[in-house]
């Protein structure tokens, strides 16, 4: 993650590298992303990367948190408060995609799910163990369903209903 320095510049630099790292990560996966393109775009010395991230992969993990984090704004409390109710989650599920679909994240969360996703996963599958079975199988479900229509894998109607016959009988046994 940032160090303190980064996160004590100024809103308008902090967003001017955030941007560039996004375009760099939605363009190239994980593996291949690089440096310099960030620093350039970013106008920043390259030993000024190193002061606000350790590294690539460092760097990699604030944009994708901070996308999931912009995308999630509204979604993730919400969870709590219609548990056992299908539509809800459909409906969840529909303004993810459509809020991703008309955002600068687009093409970050297609290349994540099509390549980096499992370096992401890596970090987060423990907080996966504290999860209710169900809240865990609707946790994947959704991301699942989510991966599936912004791949092209699926029409958003058809992946949307395949979600909720699934959804409804894990919610109600």
């Amino acid at each position: 993650m940032p160090s303190s320095t980064f996160n004590n510049l100024n809103k308008e630099k902090k967003q001017r590298i955030l941007n560039a790292m996004i375009k760099e990560f939605s363009s190239r996966p994980l593996s291949s992303a690089q440096i310099a393109p960030i620093v350039k775009d970013s106008r920043i010395a390259r030993g000024s990367f190193y002061k606000y991230f350790k590294n690539i992969d460092d760097a990699y993990l604030y944009t994708i948190n901070q996308a999931i984090s912009d995308i999630h704004q509204d979604i993730e409390p919400a969870f709590k408060v219609a548990e056992n109710d299908p539509n809800f989650y459909v409906k969840q599920i529909k303004d993810f995609v459509d809020g991703v679909s008309h955002s600068q994240y687009l093409d970050l969360m297609r290349m994540h799910f099509q390549e980096n996703g499992s370096f992401v996963k890596a970090n987060i599958d423990k907080s996966y163990m504290k999860m209710k079975p169900t809240e865990w199988a609707t946790v994947i479900l959704s991301h699942e369903t989510v991966k599936t229509i912004l791949l092209g894998q699926q029409t958003t109607g058809a992946a949307l209903e395949r979600f909720k016959i699934i959804i409804t009988k894990i919610l109600r046994g």
